[in-house]
């Protein structure tokens, strides 16, 4: 009998640490890619993002946005850019997704994979440069 609740007792404790230790690496499983600058038109992707079945979301913030025709800089707005995900493998894209005014654009349910970030202007004659930061969740 004493074996017996000893046994129970330890799968029990097994059982918690695992529990527990799933729900740690699940919060260290959020992926950034940290802030970085950017600028559209420059033929280059904008940033890079690894999703995963865990961590199916992505965002794509925007900051210290300034567009230019390459003579002085003027202060721009999140609503001035849109942007896409691509796949790295199969180059299927989003659609383009326009800013919130918070700077933030959502992208929910992405399969898991690579995928490189695209961002345009609504400009014919700017290009807009600033900082971005991507975040899978």
């Amino acid at each position: 009998m004493k074996k017996k609740v000893l046994s129970v007792l330890g799968i029990m404790v097994i059982s918690f640490i695992g529990v527990f230790s799933l729900e740690i690496n699940k919060a260290n499983a959020d992926t950034s890619t940290g802030w970085g600058h950017f600028a559209t038109e420059d033929g280059k992707w904008d940033g890079r993002i690894t999703t995963n079945s865990m961590d199916p979301n992505v965002v794509v913030r925007v900051s210290n946005l300034w567009k230019t025709d390459g003579y002085g800089a003027n202060q721009a707005y999140p609503s001035n850019l849109q942007v896409r995900l691509c796949n790295a493998y199969t180059g299927a894209c989003t659609g383009w997704k326009y800013y919130e005014d918070d700077g933030s654009a959502r992208f929910y349910g992405m399969k898991a994979a690579t995928f490189n970030v695209d961002m345009k202007d609504i400009f014919s004659w700017l290009y807009i440069y600033g900082d971005r930061v991507i975040t899978a969740y």
